[in-house]
């Protein structure tokens, strides 16, 4: 096969480009690993004007033979990071906060697909704003503490878990009050 050298460079062009997209796709698909855990696909939500909270999610794979427990999650971009879950109570989503996450062995599970479950960036330091990027401490019962890289997204009007429930995201009322879920209604302390 001969090449001419008018279209060798037309040709390098292309599979620069190629390469550069595969690149930009591998960029975007965040894997971590921890022992026998694997985190992936985090993303946090960017905070809407006004409301000092916001969420992030993830996914983790447990790879491992014994369970393990996500217990705790923090971030320096807010004052307090809490663990919740959300379930339906008298016709009203309520958001609870919970002692930890459940990880079975073999198992994978993501946080806020098919499920409410989600880590609440509470008291924001500042608003996270889409395309920015932000650091999130996971720390497991066995495994121990992971920290990853989360993109801020752009909220979606109606297509996340939180939404469709009659008070908008579930995260407006958060952050009113320094004494936590007690003084809020709809929100308690599962055990």
């Amino acid at each position: 096969m001969s090449f001419s050298l008018t279209r060798l460079p037309r040709m390098a062009a292309t599979v620069l480009l190629g390469l550069a997209a595969a690149g930009a796709g591998l960029a975007q698909a965040q894997e971590y690993r921890l022992k026998e855990l694997e985190i992936s696909a985090p993303h946090a939500r960017a905070s809407r004007p006004g409301v000092p909270n916001s969420s992030a999610y993830f996914a983790v794979t447990n790879h491992g033979q014994q369970a393990d427990r996500l217990v705790s999650a923090s971030s320096p971009v807010a004052e307090r990071t809490e663990l919740h879950d959300m379930k339906i109570e008298n016709d009203v989503m309520r958001m609870f906060q919970v002692e930890g996450i459940e990880l079975p062995a073999g198992q994978s599970l993501t946080l806020g697909q098919g499920n409410k479950l989600h880590v609440m960036l509470m008291q924001l330091k500042q608003p996270l704003q889409a395309g920015e990027t932000i650091s999130l401490t996971l720390q497991f019962e066995k495994a121990g503490a992971i920290d990853i890289q989360v993109p801020v997204k752009e909220h979606k009007m109606g297509g996340h878990e939180h939404h469709g429930h009659g008070h908008g995201d579930g995260h407006a009322e958060h952050g009113k009050s320094q004494q936590g879920h007690s003084g809020h209604e709809g929100h308690g302390k599962a055990h």
